[in-house]
């Protein structure tokens, strides 16, 4: 009956153990498998069986049992899921204080880019042709700057606090950050109507960012 009830992946073993129950010398033995039902459901037994002698010390048969243990392995799955978002978090956790880090050392080399750049348009005339070329670099170590900030705003390890916040600009952060890091394969649509732009709430920018950066 159980090598006919055993999923496909365990009849082998189940169809191996029903050869090897036939010795005299096959000691106690548990093994865990799992079933199909009528209705298609799986379920999950644990299987026991230990030989059985006669008076006069001469192997007679086995006697085996089977117990449901569904319920024990969806637990046990539930609780290595858990284990792994724990971990997860953690890790995540590790690489907030790293970015936070990381992000210090960043900002003070675009101060240094910044910087020369400002020096260089100083020390050539307004009709260089490399002055259009200086300004695009001085936008986009700008805008660096600004991504940095908001990766370390969001990494920072700060009490929530509820305040009067105009909503279009979170999302407009937010927006900012996540077509920063999003794949390039990935098309992020935006829009927000008209009448909205005004709408404050009372909450946490912070909350609110990270609610919708894992929506994302």
């Amino acid at each position: 009956l159980l090598i006919e009830l055993a999923s496909p992946e365990f009849k082998e073993e189940v169809q191996e153990h029903s050869t090897e129950i036939k010795k005299s010398d096959l000691p106690a033995c548990h093994k865990i498998v799992s079933i199909r039902t009528k209705t298609g459901e799986t379920r999950w037994l644990e299987h026991h069986c230990l030989p059985i002698f006669d008076d006069q010390g001469q192997h007679v048969g086995r006697r085996a049992g089977n117990s449901d243990i569904t319920a024990r392995k969806q637990a046990e799955a539930e609780r290595l899921e858990l284990e792994k978002q724990l971990r997860q978090k953690y890790k995540m956790e590790a690489v907030g204080v790293m970015a936070g880090g990381m992000a210090h050392n960043f900002n003070n080399n675009l101060a240094i880019i910044l910087g020369n750049v400002e020096l260089a348009k100083l020390k050539i005339g307004d009709n260089e042709p490399a002055l259009d070329n200086l300004d695009k670099v001085i936008i986009s170590a700008r805008r660096a700057t600004e991504l940095i900030n908001q990766i370390m705003t969001y990494s920072r390890d700060e009490e929530y606090e509820n305040s009067t916040v105009r909503i279009v600009d979170v999302f407009d952060e937010t927006q900012k950050l996540l077509s920063s890091t999003i794949p390039s394969t990935v098309e992020l649509k935006y829009a927000v109507p008209e009448e909205s732009h005004d709408y404050c709430v009372k909450a946490d920018a912070g909350r609110i960012q990270e609610v919708l950066l894992n929506l994302c």
